[in-house]
């Protein structure tokens, strides 16, 4: 089975946001001044400006150093690189564990970057309960969804009505309830849309079977070139970040999917479809996701694969620095590489994302290493991995400029058409053979949470 977290680009394997945003120089060569040069960085913790718990900087060869805030949130690194080659890394603690960032590009690729995290430190939690009613008749599902991870199923063990609760850090939701026919195929909907959570919700009433709720009358149908896949699968993300399942493909048609969207009366310009097609082959994966907030009859194509890539490590004291080489992607737009394990505190969970650029990449050979960090200000013996439990590399290639990829995911600025991401990626697994993560997720290309350029 595919997992929810195998089902959409917003990776949940990182529970705290990132969003990058990348402006273009006004002009390269060597009328522009040196001083102009440089990346500004930003970070936000639960929706304020916040200094970071570390980050640090390295201008094209020369050694890392860490970065002083000039103001809350705010960082200024020039870059006297000839070829504008950079590097940021920074550390981002959470609820669940460690998230450390490792961002290469170039001058001309990028020159901002903004960084939006939820740490325990700040993070503020509340309850959404109330009562679903509707739901009991001869349709063998219901499912509440509420933000970006909360999901409840109903699959009538429940009584009419369904008490629901959902715990969600502060911030305004969409709450959607919705019915679906034997094949899951969203029958009916009930949607609240921009509700603020700032203090426990309490008795919602939410119905299915009354003047809240809508039939869905549209559908769309979305096929797949080619050989069979092993996932096909439509979900719409509305505007407040509420992801709500509206077809996937049956085990004797996978190539072909039918799929509902809102009723006129419940549409709003901030929603987006999803379409994702998965096609697993081995340690390979190969994605095609497509977004756009028209819902349409369309045809997709799963991208070619690539030669896998190479891991090797640089180091084992005073923690694990792996390297990786990969053969260059035709028209990639960015690589990235994730590293899933264990930092020496006790019960850790830590995470390392390492992103470059096509320019930084080609620069490097094609290849980067995670540097050791341990001898610098500031930084903490836990961020470090002593356990390296999988590993991820992908290619991603989009139909969009630079300026415009990962807008969808900020809610801003969409652009025009289908947003098309081809995925393709190599995963292995340290432990054994078998490329999943504790609990059974597959590990599948994702693009890393909320991320969007503008040059």
């Amino acid at each position: 089975m595919i997992s929810r977290l195998a089902t959409h680009g917003i990776s949940y394997l990182l529970l705290a946001l990132l969003i990058i945003s990348v402006a273009g120089c006004g002009g390269t060569g060597a009328d522009t001044a040196t001083a102009a040069r440089g990346v500004t960085v930003k970070c936000i913790d639960t929706g304020a400006p916040a200094d970071a718990a570390w980050i640090a900087f390295q201008d094209g060869d020369t050694p890392w150093q860490v970065l002083n805030s000039a103001k809350t949130g705010e960082y200024f690194a020039p870059i006297a690189d000839v070829r504008g080659r950079f590097g940021v890394a920074i550390a981002r603690p959470n609820s669940s564990g460690v998230y450390m960032q490792l961002i290469y590009g170039t001058q001309d690729e990028v020159t901002g970057v903004t960084v939006t995290n939820n740490s325990a430190a700040y993070a503020v939690y509340y309850d959404i309960t109330g009562k679903l009613s509707g739901t009991t008749d001869a349709l063998p599902l219901a499912e509440i969804d509420v933000g970006p991870t909360g999901r409840l199923f109903d699959r009538r063990q429940q009584v009419d009505p369904w008490d629901f609760k959902f715990t969600v850090s502060s911030g305004t939701y969409d709450i959607a309830c919705l019915r679906q026919d034997t094949t899951g195929l969203p029958t009916d909907i009930c949607l609240a849309r921009d509700l603020p959570i700032y203090a426990n919700l309490t008795d919602r009433d939410y119905r299915l079977d009354g003047p809240q709720s809508y039939p869905f009358t549209d559908y769309a149908t979305v096929t797949v070139d080619g050989p069979a896949v092993s996932y096909l699968g439509v979900m719409l993300r509305t505007r407040h970040n509420s992801w709500l399942r509206m077809g996937q493909a049956s085990a004797d048609a996978q190539n072909n999917c039918k799929y509902a969207y809102l009723p006129a009366a419940l549409r709003d310009p901030g929603d987006l479809y999803e379409i994702n097609a998965q096609a697993h082959e081995g340690d390979f994966s190969r994605v095609c996701q497509v977004y756009n907030s028209t819902p349409l009859n369309r045809i997709v194509h799963l991208p070619a694969s690539m030669p896998a890539p190479t891991y090797d490590v640089t180091g084992l004291i005073p923690y694990i620095r792996p390297k990786i080489n990969w053969a260059e992607y035709p028209a990639a737009t960015y690589y990235s590489a994730d590293f899933y394990g264990n930092g020496s505190a006790a019960n850790s969970y830590l995470n390392w994302d390492v992103m470059t650029t096509p320019g930084w990449a080609k620069s490097a050979g094609n290849s980067f290493s995670i540097p050791d960090f341990s001898s610098m200000p500031g930084w903490l013996p836990e961020w470090g991995l002593t356990k390296i439990n999988s590993w991820l590399f992908t290619a991603t290639a989009c139909n969009k400029s630079i300026g415009e990829v990962g807008k969808i995911f900020a809610n801003i600025d969409q652009p025009a058409g289908d947003t098309v991401y081809n995925m393709v990626s190599y995963s292995h697994s340290l432990i054994g053979r078998t490329t999943s993560l504790p609990g059974g997720s597959r590990i599948t290309p994702h693009l890393p949470a909320g991320i969007s350029f503008h040059r």
